[in-house]
């Protein structure tokens, strides 16, 4: 910190891991096709809201569309489909980021006979 005497070392303190976190939720039905479509939401409060926040700035927000699919992309299984349905505000900065996708995850299921075989994982860890 500056002051009169040229300055001094502060400590700034960490947040818990209830005050900066990510929280994804899902609502999914599986097709007879046996793809898992639905909604997935994602919830970044503290650092993790904020870091995203400075990633993309305002003067880019025509760009936020994909930067917030490709940050869910990155915690699915490959060949899966999002689409942002509900974006955060941009405007609100204590407030936690939260965003909307369409997903679809194609042959999630396998029929055989008279049980299903599906995969037991959705995200995978950032």
């Amino acid at each position: 910190m500056l002051d009169k005497d040229g300055g001094s070392w502060i400590q700034t303190p960490l947040p818990t891991s209830s005050e900066s976190r990510v929280e994804r939720k899902a609502d999914f039905k599986l097709t007879p096709e046996g793809d898992l479509e639905g909604t997935v939401t994602a919830t970044y409060t503290g650092l993790e809201g904020q870091w995203r926040r400075l990633a993309e700035p305002k003067s880019r927000r025509y760009r936020s569309k994909k930067f917030l699919e490709e940050g869910v992309k990155d915690a699915i299984p490959a060949g899966s489909e999002v689409e942002l349905t509900k974006g955060p505000d941009w405007a609100v900065r204590r407030a936690p980021l939260v965003r909307s996708l369409r997903s679809k995850f194609p042959g999630w299921a396998v029929s055989r006979r008279k049980a299903v075989d599906a995969a037991d994982i959705v995200f995978h860890s950032e």
